[in-house]
Parts: structure tokens; sequence; C-alpha cells
């Protein structure tokens, strides 16, 4: 399977959403190594969270990284194979959503939705492009397809994520 035994993941959001399930998940079934990414500072929750981790099975190391900086995640990717030697996996689970009408969204929180998922994508993709990752897992949602109210960032940004996933294995399977 893409999953390995003591396989190495660096998961964007991971201490809270569904990166840290996933985080829970591959720690507890695969004994995990885990590079948890975030833009936040760890406080005491976050530390109580990686302990949960921890007793679950996984060895985990936190690094806070901007998403949207490429120079940031670059030093993630480096931090992981400093820490574990290689990454096996990329689960990209950073993103936010802030409902509002179109008329009234102010172009900065525009901005906050789209940019962690539009350039968090493109910089981990190209900041792991020398490695031999077995997977690197988008998190489009629904929204894509069939969008809420107050959700056009949203929308738009899962709709990139789809698109982007579609071109990434266009390229993979012409290699």
């Amino acid at each position: 399977g893409l999953l390995k035994t003591k396989g190495v993941y660096i998961i964007t959001g991971g201490i809270g959403g569904i990166g840290l399930i996933f985080a829970k998940y591959l720690a507890e079934k695969y004994n995990a190594r885990l590079v948890l990414t975030d833009i936040i500072e760890l406080n005491s929750s976050h530390e109580k969270k990686i302990e949960e981790i921890k007793n679950l099975g996984g060895e985990v190391v936190y690094v806070q990284a901007d998403v949207t900086n490429f120079n940031s995640v670059s030093q993630c990717v480096a931090s992981a194979k400093e820490s574990f030697g290689s990454i096996n996996g990329i689960i990209h689970g950073a993103g936010l959503i802030k409902d509002s009408f179109f008329i009234k969204k102010e172009m900065a929180i525009f901005k906050q939705v789209l940019e962690p998922k539009i350039y968090g994508t493109i910089n981990f993709d190209f900041a792991s492009r020398n490695e031999s990752l077995d997977f690197f897992m988008l998190f489009s949602s629904v929204a894509a397809i069939t969008p809420n109210q107050g959700q056009t960032d949203y929308t738009a940004a899962n709709r990139f994520l789809d698109g982007y996933s579609e071109y990434r294995n266009k390229l993979y399977n012409l290699n």
C-alpha cells in the first residue's frame, strides 16, 4: 500500500482539524514519523495533542511554517529530511473558511482563504520535487462543485486543488 510502517509524512495544518485526525491515525496504525506543520506557535494545548500522538506510537517533530512562503516550506522539507532521512508523503490539510457574501468580503479575507490551499500546494510540490514521494494528498471539498453561500473564495481554492491534482497526475502518468 501507499502507507508504510515508520513512514515519514509531512502534515500541514497538523495541529488541528483533518491534519490532526490523520496524524493520530498514522501514529496508531503505522507508528509513523510525522512532521506536523502549522503557522502558529505551539501552546500547551498543542503540546498535549502532540503527546497524545506520541502515546499512540508516532514520532513527532513540529515545524512552525507558513505554507504560503516558499522559503518556509523549503525549510520544513529540509527539517523533515534532517529529522528522519526521507519523506514518504505529504498531506496538505492547511486551509481556512471565512463565510461572507462576496459583495461584502474584503480582499484580505479572500486572500486568507485562497493562499494556504493554492500557495501551499505549489510550494510543497516544488520543495519536494526531488523527493521520491509515495503520494501528495490534497484536501478539496464538495464546495468546489456545489458551493455554499458566502464561500466564493473557498470554492475557488478547492477548484484550484482539483485542477492542480489533475495536472500533476497527468505529469506523473507521462513518466
